[in-house]
């Protein structure tokens, strides 16, 4: 069982023999986890009973979470009771208390190292003792315990170093490992000299690698020690002693020596000298070569003390000689066996001299080296914590809330920010971690925190928490775990991000996006986006509407789309859109599309190409309206000023006809009895003036008579040339135009100049009508506004149409004038061109008044 050797489980030990007492020196939990996990984890894989005693700074929870990461099967092992976590102030008093075997075991709230206050080395080493028999008598293999010593105190170190002094002697030939955990930065050199001398085998970190701080010669020569004083007889070990033909050689010439002297000696000696040369000789013999040399050299000294020395007249030993020689015998058998246990234990002594010199050395070595690196962890502690004070100082000056947790998620640190922002201290937070979040929030991020410690993995969420002032604000807490080499989650560290005005951004933009939703649902006014690297098209929820499209399709991605545009149209919807990728111009064009259902929509899209600095073509971005109930309001409105154009034209022609109608009635029926009138009134003034002077007076009022009968016919003859003029029917277009000219500059006094040298313009009676017409108007506007004093008329013949042009030298026409929908002069005279198929053209002249410039196409029939 003492060679039996065991699994540490830890890399810089290795494997060791029962009973084997060793210690280790620890800075931070995450040491002490770096050391006992897989200690306990070899202990348990090795069907072992562990007992781990716990203390600061590693509590009870944090054991059973870093054994569940580090073993897959550490609850079957808790649950079996294969291994035993006790916090260090509890103690089994008795094995009444354990609970049966495969289950943990119920351990009183007593004292393990410090019952009643005080530490009393027996009652604990009677509970390592108690232990061990228990697991024994379950079946494990033996016992594997760990004790933390963070709670020793100036007043129970010296106690507690006798008692594992006596625990170390205790441990041999017991099938018991123990593992004694001491804070390295509460222990002094002395402190840890003596720690190293109450164990077998001490490790400790440097350098960040783990190292042994006293190597296994210690164990070797102990056990050499107890070796030799339980077989002090036995031999040295083959290795260290001479040649055995040069042990054997020396005994025989030591015997051949000793015959040699008493030969050449005087004979008359006495058989003292014989016997005192011969034990000489085996002494010698013994001395050097050890017992069996000794043996040879015994066996030739009763040789040649009975063969060789007596008279050689005979070889048999007379009688009298064998109680001398006997004697001899065992004397020098008694003398030589002594020699050869001084020679052994004088040479086992040299040899653990020699281990205890060069481990006294190599502990001299460690000390001085620990002394250094203990001043070293010093200096660098000092430099250290002045880091963290910088670091703290950053953390607490930093725009974020920041803290820290431990690996089970208990926090542990909250920066300044933190703090000033709840208005907590550490302590009240601590009493209630969950209290600065809002409670509607509490139970989705406290599962979402749960889930990333169980697994792992880093933690995001959005919070809602409470300021000082009693305001919830809105933050994002994202929280990273720190991992050691092995994997080992030894920290979790976070930030808290104030994104209460994000939040409010985001609100105002889904707002914002919600109306331009509804003003585009609304105007039927959509956007589309083309990636022009990707080819994929982005569009609006309205686009989708107005294509007929399900709203389900808008994660599809889609990089054509001009299959839905109508047959017709795709060709220029295409060319628009080249040219504007070429910058030619914008893209602003109207088209057709067709529905999944065959229905077709009119749209008008705008768009244009956004680059980047470099006037590359990033994407082609715009908007698509659907025109379709326009169009259809245009195609009415266009009808009905058709229906209007119409009705207007026949208004007109009606009203020409009435005219023409009216003035041929008046000039020929009023007129003519008009003209009969005065011709009878001038018969009986003829009458009058033969009959002499009686009728002066009659006379007088048959002239008045007659002068208001030429005035009526004047008029008559105007209203009937207003009504319709008979020249325009009896002369044509030209010569109606020059004889208006002439009346109206013989009654404005505006001089109006004719070049009308045309004979036969070409048009049909309605056209005439309707191009005097604007002749009229044309010099009734002149007259109303123009403040002109001369006026020139133009007519000719130009590509098939006849042109009519007056300018004026007035004022000028504005533009304001000729887009005011109150004019309904221009109206009229615009409305009477496109009714005869003709256009009008209102602008400067070259004098800077108005030029008015009538075109109408020749009709095919001719006539004027």
């Amino acid at each position: 069982m003492a060679d039996e050797l065991r699994k540490t489980g830890i890399s810089v030990v290795g494997d060791v023999p029962w009973g084997t007492h060793l210690c280790h020196f620890y800075e931070t939990k995450e040491d002490l986890l770096d050391i006992l996990i897989p200690y306990f984890k070899a202990g348990l894989e090795s069907e072992e009973f562990c007992i781990w005693v716990v203390s600061d700074p590693l509590g009870e929870g944090e054991v059973r979470d870093a054994l569940r990461q580090a073993v897959p099967e550490a609850d079957r092992y808790l649950a079996a009771g294969h291994i035993e976590i006790v916090p260090y102030t509890r103690f089994p008093p008795s094995r009444q208390l354990a609970s049966p075997p495969e289950h943990i075991e119920i351990i009183p709230h007593t004292v393990w190292y410090l019952k009643d206050g005080a530490f009393i080395a027996e009652r604990v080493l009677n509970g390592w003792n108690q232990k061990l028999a228990d697991a024994l008598a379950k079946g494990y293999a033996g016992l594997r315990a760990n004790g933390n010593e963070a709670w020793l105190t100036e007043e129970n170190r010296e106690a507690f170093s006798a008692y594992e002094k006596t625990l170390d002697e205790s441990l041999a030939g017991q099938r018991m490992i123990v593992l004694c955990s001491y804070p390295l930065a509460g222990s002094s050199a002395a402190q840890i000299f003596d720690v190293v001398n109450t164990h077998q085998l001490g490790i400790l970190r440097r350098r960040g690698k783990w190292e042994r701080i006293e190597t296994p010669e210690p164990i070797q020569a102990k056990a050499e020690i107890k070796r030799l004083n339980k077989e002090l007889g036995q031999a040295l070990d083959k290795r260290s002693e001479p040649p055995a033909i040069l042990t054997y050689g020396i005994a025989v010439l030591s015997v051949i020596a000793a015959v040699i002297i008493l030969l050449l000696m005087d004979t008359s000696l006495q058989a003292a000298a014989h016997v005192s040369l011969f034990l000489c000789a085996v002494i010698f013999s013994t001395w050097f070569g050890g017992i069996r040399p000794g043996l040879l050299a015994i066996v030739l000294s009763v040789l040649a003390f009975a063969y060789i020395l007596p008279p050689p007249e005979s070889f048999a030993v007379e009688i009298p000689h064998l109680p001398r020689l006997l004697l001899f015998a065992l004397l020098a058998f008694f003398v030589g066996s002594l020699t050869a246990a001084q020679r052994n234990k004088a040479a086992s002594l040299r040899r653990a001299r020699d281990v205890l010199d060069g481990t006294v050395q190599q502990l001299k070595q460690t000390n001085e080296a620990l002394r250094r690196e203990i001043i070293e962890r010093k200096r660098a502690e000092g430099r250290l914590r002045l880091s963290e004070d910088r670091i703290r100082l950053i953390i607490d000056t930093i725009p974020v809330m920041a803290w820290s947790t431990q690996p089970d998620g208990i926090v542990d640190f909250l920066n300044q920010r933190w703090l000033d922002y709840s208005g907590l201290s550490f302590e009240q937070y601590i009493e209630n971690p969950t209290g600065p979040i809002h409670h509607e929030d509490i139970p989705r991020v406290m599962e979402k925190w749960r889930t990333s410690i169980s697994v792992g993995e880093p933690y995001e969420a959005e919070m809602r928490l409470r300021r000082a002032d009693g305001e919830y604000r809105w933050f994002m807490v994202r929280t990273e775990p720190l991992r050691d080499e092995q994997g080992n989650i030894v920290k979790w560290y976070g930030v808290s991000t104030d994104i209460e005005d994000l939040k409010r951004a985001e609100a105002a933009l889904k707002e914002s996006q919600r109306r331009l939703e509804e003003a585009q649902r609304i105007t039927h006014v959509g956007h589309w986006d083309r990636d022009l690297e990707t080819g994929r098209i982005t569009w609006s929820d309205e686009i989708y509407r107005i294509l007929g499209l399900s709203l389900q399709e808008r994660d599809s991605t889609r990089t054509e789309w001009l299959d839905i545009v109508h047959p017709e149209d795709r060709q220029r919807l295409s060319l628009a859109i080249e040219e504007m990728q070429r910058g030619i111009r914008r893209f602003d064009v109207e088209f057709r599309i067709v529905r999944p259902n065959g229905e077709v929509r009119f749209l008008h899209s705008l768009g244009d190409v956004i680059r980047d600095e470099r006037g590359r073509p990033l994407r082609r971005f715009g908007t698509a309206q659907d025109i379709t109930e326009r169009k259809q309001a245009e195609e009415k409105l266009r009808a009905t000023s058709e229906q209007l154009r119409s009705l207007s034209a026949n208004l007109q022609s009606a009203k020409e006809e009435e005219g023409a109608r009216i003035a041929r009635e008046i000039h020929d029926e009023l007129g003519s009895r008009l003209t009969s009138l005065k011709w009878d009134l001038e018969g009986i003034n003829k009458i009058l003036s033969d009959s002499g002077e009686q009728l002066p007076e009659l006379r007088k009022k048959l002239e008045t008579m007659i002068e208001l009968t030429d005035e009526t016919i004047d008029t008559i003859r105007r209203i009937s040339s207003e009504l319709r003029p008979s020249i325009l029917d009896d002369l044509g277009l030209v010569a109606a135009i020059e004889w208006q000219a002439k009346e109206f500059q013989t009654r404005t006094r505006i001089v109006c100049t004719c070049d009308c040298s045309m004979e036969n313009v070409g048009l049909n009676r309605k056209q005439s009508t309707a191009v005097f017409r604007i002749f009229q108007e044309a010099l009734t506007n002149v007259l109303r506004h123009a403040q002109a004093t001369k006026i020139d008329i133009r007519t000719k013949q130009e590509d098939g149409q006849f042109v009519l042009t007056v300018s004026d030298n007035g004022r000028g026409i504005t533009e304001a004038e000729k887009s005011d929908v109150l004019s309904l002069g221009l109206l009229g005279m615009k409305e009477r061109a496109r009714l005869v198929g003709g256009e009008i053209d209102i602008a400067r002249s070259e004098e800077g008044g108005t030029a008015i410039t009538v075109r109408v196409p020749v009709a095919r029939n001719g006539g004027c």
